[in-house]
């Protein structure tokens, strides 16, 4: 999600537009006496291109949203039908409210929970297979 080595000149060329007097030797991207006429245009272009950048970046991280949900919902799905839960265990998951969720925790038991080595069992390759290098 880098910019461009285009769209990074661009982005530099943008903080030395100025509104003082343009100079080609002192002050090349003054916009005042001459410069408007062929500073205004140069300026519009970069605008356009960091603009651009900023779109496809955005898409970029959009794209990746989604395969981070999309490898969440996997791992979740996964541990859900890798884990064993009890009778209680599944009241206590299917309670909507914090109330009822109180209601059931007396009659969940250690045993409910899953162990340790279940739970790095199951995650462990999904990490693996979505690490982000």
């Amino acid at each position: 999600m880098a910019l461009t080595p285009t769209e990074q000149q661009a982005v530099d060329r943008l903080a030395d537009y100025n509104s003082n007097r343009y100079d080609a030797a002192t002050n090349p991207r003054g916009l005042a006496g001459e410069g408007y006429k062929t500073e205004i245009p140069r300026l519009a272009n970069d605008a356009s291109t960091a603009a651009n950048a900023v779109s496809r970046i955005a898409g970029d991280v959009a794209a990746v949203e989604v395969a981070v949900t999309a490898t969440a919902a996997s791992i979740a799905g996964s541990i859900a039908s890798a884990v064993t839960v009890s009778p209680q265990g599944a009241a206590l998951v299917a309670a909507a409210t914090p109330a009822a969720a109180r209601s059931v925790i007396g009659a969940v038991t250690t045993a409910d929970l899953p162990t340790q080595a279940s739970i790095v069992s199951t995650v462990l390759p999904f990490i693996h297979a979505y690490s982000f290098a």
